[in-house]
């Protein structure tokens, strides 16, 4: 089997809805993130606007290019956000916030805030743990 890009976009939120509406119309499909997009995710949780692809089979991709057309031109100002993606856009909206905050990723502030406790607490165990053997 033969497979074909579909779409390729860094937007998480988009590329979820692309997935759902291939979903809906039973079309098989591939996601790929692009480059080092993969090694990202998985390190990092997000590929950091690194490209996700959509990939269907030679079969499939008229009808699911027709059917990402038809949901392109749908008007969407009252339509309620199904529940798979309420998720998905809240969790975009927080990176959002924290990073117009203090300029890094939300997960990275995360790491950084671990670390930030960690390292200390850590320098404190060891040093009990050394004056305890200090005392035997």
């Amino acid at each position: 089997m033969e497979e074909k890009k579909l779409f390729e976009d860094s937007d998480e939120f988009l590329v979820k809805q692309i997935e759902r509406i291939l979903k809906e119309n039973d079309i098989p499909y591939v996601r790929k993130d692009e480059g080092a997009g993969s090694y990202m995710n998985v390190t990092y949780g997000q590929s950091f606007g690194l490209g996700k692809s959509i990939y269907v089979s030679s079969e499939n991709f008229e009808k699911a290019q027709n059917v990402i057309e038809v949901f392109n031109e749908q008007d969407f100002e009252n339509e309620e956000i199904p529940e798979e993606l309420k998720e998905t856009q809240e969790e975009l909206e927080e990176d959002i916030r924290v990073n117009e905050k203090y300029g890094i990723p939300k997960k990275i502030f995360k790491i950084l805030i671990m670390l930030g406790f960690g390292i200390p607490l850590l320098c404190i165990i060891i040093g009990i743990i050394a004056a305890l053997k200090a005392s035997f």
